[in-house]
């Protein structure tokens, strides 16, 4: 009888680890977990100086050797009817302090931004391109970092961005696979965290859950874009769609 009962306490016990319940009363773990995110609010900037950096918000985050993210930025209501002043850029660098991954333009923003743009979805230069992005060089601290900040200045726009609020989402996974928990993603990471050894080299201030509206890296170089084929805006026309080839 005691056999019995022990055989079925054990089989009990790995079918609960299974369901994602917690052996402790009312607590609940999901599996997988829900994505990691953060909002802020970033300021436009404009043309940037020779040299000069844009401002901008910098998280911190774990990457795990042999491991990826999937990150992308969403907009808020910035205006109060339904739209946003915020023309959203995102970037990846790994532990070095090199940019591995950027996003800008890949999705529809929720909010619309007011300049007519679209919102970005993280992807790597590998051809193709995937949104799939693979851990690089964890460096000394072993923490790689996602930029958001406004794209600045774009061309012959009607309506310029001020800067705005966003969304930021992220999911990152091991080498096997397995998705990070939110406690192992630490992104951001609060007052206590660390910060890499490139960003205090660079005069980076070393404390909070973002760098907020710091002088982040620019990393990418200077960048000129026209409106996004087929994206409107709630106070632009909608841009011409691209002719079709072969059709009048």
């Amino acid at each position: 009888m005691l056999r019995t009962r022990l055989t079925t306490f054990a089989a009990l016990t790995v079918a609960i680890a299974f369901s994602g319940i917690a052996l402790s009363p009312g607590e609940a773990v999901a599996w997988p977990p829900p994505p990691t995110k953060r909002s802020n609010h970033v300021p436009n900037v404009g043309r940037l100086a020779i040299g000069e950096q844009p401002l901008g918000d910098m998280w911190t985050f774990n990457c795990p050797a042999g491991g990826s993210v999937v990150a992308s930025v969403d907009t808020k209501d910035d205006t109060d009817l339904g739209a946003s002043t915020l023309d959203p850029i995102l970037e990846l660098l790994d532990g070095n302090g090199i940019e591995i991954a950027d996003g800008d333009d890949e999705n529809t923003c929720t909010y619309l931004p007011v300049c007519g743009f679209a919102c970005p979805q993280l992807r790597n230069f590998a051809t193709p391109r995937s949104s799939r992005v693979a851990c690089g060089n964890g460096g000394s601290s072993g923490l790689h970092s996602l930029i958001v900040r406004d794209f600045g200045t774009a061309a012959d726009t009607a309506i310029h961005c001020t800067g705005g609020g966003y969304e930021l989402k992220v999911d990152v996974f091991d080498a096997f696979g397995n998705q990070l928990s939110q406690e192992e993603v630490a992104l951001g990471g609060g007052p206590s965290r660390g910060v890499p050894d490139w960003a205090v080299d660079e005069g980076k201030a070393p404390f909070g859950p973002a760098l907020d509206d710091e002088n982040v890296p620019a990393r990418s170089p200077e960048k000129v874009k026209a409106l996004v084929p087929g994206v409107s805006a709630p106070s632009l026309p909608a841009p011409p769609l691209p002719p079709v080839p072969g059709l009048p």
